[in-house]
């Protein structure tokens, strides 16, 4: 089977941008994988802009493309309501070590969970959502030609689920998942779901 590129950091520096951690990301493949090998691309969050990116800078390296509660960006995404951004804007007005307890309750459904997601330092998600906000991958959408998974949890607030129906309409022949019920932290809420799932698309597509 091949390998499963998933873009994820324990901390971001204050001024990236998706392409450079795109590049960092594809310049670790290209260490590891042989000449000419190809990864599937599995991103959540900040990781599907990543794995975006990444699927779109060097087509040959994506064997497959999983996006899990992803948008393409910004200036085209579908905005959440309006309390969202305020509440958002609320609970990182503190410091980055503050209880993140605020900030959880908005990317996390407790009562639909498998089990807890992990807490997000406030400082950590000022650093992803200035990095989000340099994505811009919408009008390239249609170039990808590769099998594509889209999951996105039902509840999610964060980054709605039109995002996903709207990448959907952009690229061709992406199967799409709305999970009921479920938050912006799809993966750790239903675990077991989406590793079924996941298994099964790779399995189809290695």
């Amino acid at each position: 089977m091949r390998p499963v590129l998933r873009p994820d950091w324990p901390a971001l520096p204050p001024d990236a941008a998706i392409d450079q951690l795109a590049a960092a990301i594809r310049a670790e493949a290209d260490a590891q994988l042989p000449r000419g090998g190809r990864a599937h691309i599995l991103g959540q969050g900040l990781g599907a802009l990543v794995a975006l990116e990444l699927a779109l800078g060097r087509r040959n390296l994506a064997a497959s493309l999983t996006l899990v509660a992803g948008h393409a960006g910004e200036r085209t995404a579908v905005a959440p309501p309006p309390w969202v951004g305020s509440a958002l804007a609320d609970a990182l007005d503190c410091d980055a070590a503050a209880p993140p307890d605020a900030i959880n309750a908005l990317r996390h459904v407790p009562a639909f969970s498998d089990r807890p997601a992990p807490l997000l330092p406030a400082g950590e998600t000022r650093a992803q959502l200035r990095a989000a906000a340099t994505a811009d991958s919408y009008a390239r959408l249609p170039r990808l030609r590769l099998p594509t998974l889209l999951l996105h949890g039902g509840a999610d607030i964060l980054v709605l689920p039109d995002n996903t129906r709207l990448l959907a309409l952009r690229i061709r022949g992406a199967q799409t998942r709305i999970v009921p019920g479920a938050g912006h932290a799809l993966v750790q809420e239903r675990p077991a779901l989406v590793g079924a799932l996941l298994r099964d698309f790779i399995a189809r597509h290695d």
